[in-house]
């Protein structure tokens, strides 16, 4: 799920793999390629949350998140 805050922010959750470490890229495009947008360990259900604090004045991007 991908939920635009008040203050602007993305907020996004997913399922992963379980106690494991994901990584989170963002995009402008997916033409272009992603980049680096941070990391986060899912709990034992698999549920990985990452909060985009740098989405703010963000008109559109694409996020990927990716394990190991």
């Amino acid at each position: 799920a991908i939920t635009r805050m008040p203050t602007g922010e993305i907020f996004l959750q997913g399922l992963g793999v379980a106690t494991a470490p994901h990584t989170i890229l963002w995009s402008s495009s997916p033409a272009t390629g992603f980049s680096y947008l941070g990391s986060d360990t899912s709990d034992a259900t698999g549920a990985v949350q990452f909060s985009d604090g740098t989405a703010n004045a963000a008109t559109k991007r694409f996020y990927k998140v990716t394990f190991p």
